[in-house]
């Protein structure tokens, strides 16, 4: 593979895990804390129209609490996967880090390191 076609690679591998990650976070939030298990949810509204009247929120956005696990669940795998591509580009830095040590990272070579 091309030097500039793995950078590339790499960037979008590395720009889409971080979106991924970004997802699954606020994914696991939105399922821990405001759709809890066993309670239908997790907010309690009042106000306007209702004022006085409380309602506990059991979907957001049309998605009920098991419905964001699963796109939690989906979310997790897509981020494996992509950590796999993540480790498989970076082979050549995993060898030269455990074969050479710490001089492979700043460019020395290995009689030179003290």
């Amino acid at each position: 593979m091309k030097g500039r076609t793995r950078l590339h690679i790499l960037f979008w591998s590395d720009l889409v895990a971080l979106v991924n990650l970004a997802a699954l976070a606020a994914t696991g939030f939105l399922i821990q804390y405001v759709l809890p298990p066993g309670t239908g949810g997790g907010w309690k509204t009042s106000g306007g129209h209702g004022v006085g009247r409380e309602e506990t929120v059991k979907a957001i956005l049309g998605y009920t609490r098991h419905q964001w696990g699963y796109l939690h669940y989906i979310l997790a795998l897509v981020f494996l996967v992509l950590m796999a591509v993540h480790i498989l580009l970076h082979t050549n830095w995993i060898k030269c880090y455990f074969t050479r040590g710490k001089a492979a990272q700043v460019g020395v070579p290995p009689g030179e390191m003290r």
